[in-house]
């Protein structure tokens, strides 16, 4: 099909067939939009943060920001910043109380920035993986999560071993401080240091499915005491242990028919979100921080219903919530900066950005973009929730785009071509940020179906299982009905 002359702005639209319209997006522009922006910190009043290169390879590097607003690369030089454990990875930096350490994707090893600003190795030349780390500053060394790669320990296991381990900071010795669970993650020392909690599950479980929040007292040596689980069995989904200030201890959990935040304070546990929100996403990658406790009882949580997410201050009492009215519709990783929230964002006219907000006054500013491109507001696509009945009486979602563009528009009476995607996971959510790749499509005159099927959160844990058993027909199933119901 030949593509129609450029149209004359001052004549209004030109009639073109669906699928034939001239689009502003060009090629270079996906790779352009690729960039990510991961892992957000604060660190002596600087902000930290991993960045994607799509022009070296998809290379992630650390940068901060200046007091004066300059962003620089701090290193290490050509190092491509990423975790494999679990495969997954993520959870790659740990920047906290003067440290900066950082995962070597090429090596599996830990690097340390000295105070001289020199990268060195922390941990040994060994066929292992770290991730997840944090800090025991009483006992000067990280606690991490390790997997041991070595041939003849995957000989005898038939695959990597997980273990909790301890990292000593002055000579970089490890030390296993649990093991014999097929996975581990998110170990936590609270702001004591006296105790560490983290979540450990076995095959054939997926992190989701079942995993328990234990629970040891760090003994004057650094050894772990006897271990209790305070959360979670081989059927209830434990995610994203974090302390609070006050020495309590927040995390979400699904016993009930929604992923919600509990708080365990006293030894009473206590659940703060009873509302059908999901305030949790899919552990596929380590490192996830979706909620903040601050100090004073309450914390800010990212919660998702409807297709989208939202900015909640949750407590200081049990039920408590207000939502923080806010453009966006996608949270990544949020951080507190001394007030205020420094959070990665997204939004049906926004790509992945990093904004500071300030949770008093719902305000925010940007603080990154995530790369040159820009698409003029008159050209994007809209997203709209939409809802469709399905197979086995089940109603399906998805994100629908009409095609859209200021400069063309199609003859009356015809209907456009469609195409329906889905996203990966199997448990993961549509996307309804900015997406070139969409805008690729619904600018030329295709329209665009995202389909949230069977199995994917933020709809509530019978949604989610649905697909347990029917990968491959359940989510093809909801694909055919959203196409079916759109025509």
């Amino acid at each position: 099909m030949s593509r129609p002359p450029a149209p004359d702005p001052s004549s209004g639209p030109t009639e073109a067939p669906y699928g034939s319209w001239a689009s502003p997006i060009a090629p270079d522009d996906l790779a352009a939009a690729s960039v990510g922006l991961r892992e957000p910190a604060v660190l002596d009043g600087r902000l930290f943060w991993l960045e994607g290169r799509p022009d070296e390879e998809g290379r992630q590097a650390l940068l901060t920001m200046t007091a004066g607003g300059e962003v620089e690369e701090v290193g290490p030089a050509g190092v491509n910043i990423r975790s494999r454990v679990h495969e997954y990875g993520g959870g790659a930096t740990l920047i906290r109380d003067g440290l900066l350490v950082v995962s070597d994707f090429s090596t599996g090893r830990l690097l340390r920035r000295s105070a001289e600003g020199a990268w060195e190795p922390l941990t040994p030349d060994a066929p292992w993986r770290f991730a997840d780390a944090d800090l025991d500053a009483r006992h000067d060394r990280l606690v991490a999560v390790r997997e041991d790669r070595d041939p003849s320990t995957m000989a005898r296991h038939g695959e990597a071993m997980n273990e909790l381990v301890a990292i000593d900071l002055a000579d970089g010795s490890v030390q296993v401080l649990a093991s014999g669970r097929d996975f581990y993650a998110a170990p936590r020392v609270s702001p004591d240091g006296e105790q560490l909690c983290w979540l450990e599950w076995d095959h054939p479980n997926m992190p989701w499915d079942g995993t328990e929040l234990r629970l040891a007292t760090i003994g004057p040596a650094g050894d772990l005491g006897s271990a209790e689980t305070i959360a979670g069995d081989a059927s209830t989904w434990v995610s994203q242990p974090r302390w609070d200030p006050d020495g309590s201890l927040w995390y979400t959990a699904e016993p009930g028919a929604w992923a919600g935040l509990y708080r365990r304070r006293d030894g009473r546990l206590e659940a703060m979100t009873p509302v059908d929100i999901e305030f949790a996403s899919p552990d596929w990658v380590f490192g996830q921080q979706i909620h903040l406790p601050v100090g004073d009882g309450s914390a800010f949580a990212v919660g998702r219903s409807g297709g989208r997410d939202r900015l909640y201050r949750v407590g200081p009492t049990p039920g408590e919530l207000a939502e923080i009215a806010l453009p966006f519709t996608e949270y990544g990783a949020i951080v507190l900066d001394q007030g205020t929230i420094v959070a990665t964002v997204a939004a049906p006219d926004r790509l992945i950005s990093m904004v500071r907000i300030d949770p008093a006054g719902a305000t925010w500013e940007l603080v990154r973009s995530p790369g040159p491109i820009r698409l003029d507001p008159a050209d994007v696509s809209v997203g709209q929730p939409i809802d469709f009945p399905s197979a086995d009486g089940r109603v399906a979602h998805g994100i629908y785009y009409a095609p859209h563009s200021r400069r063309f528009r199609a003859p009356a009476g015809e209907r456009p071509p469609l195409i329906v995607t889905s996203h990966g996971g199997p448990t993961a959510s549509a996307f309804t940020g900015l997406s070139i790749a969409v805008q690729a499509f619904t600018s030329r005159g295709i329209a665009v179906l995202d389909v949230d099927y069977a199995g994917s959160t933020g709809y509530g844990r019978e949604y989610r299982r649905a697909l347990e058993g029917a990968w491959g027909v359940a989510d093809v199933a909801d694909c055919i009905a959203g196409a079916d119901w759109l025509v």
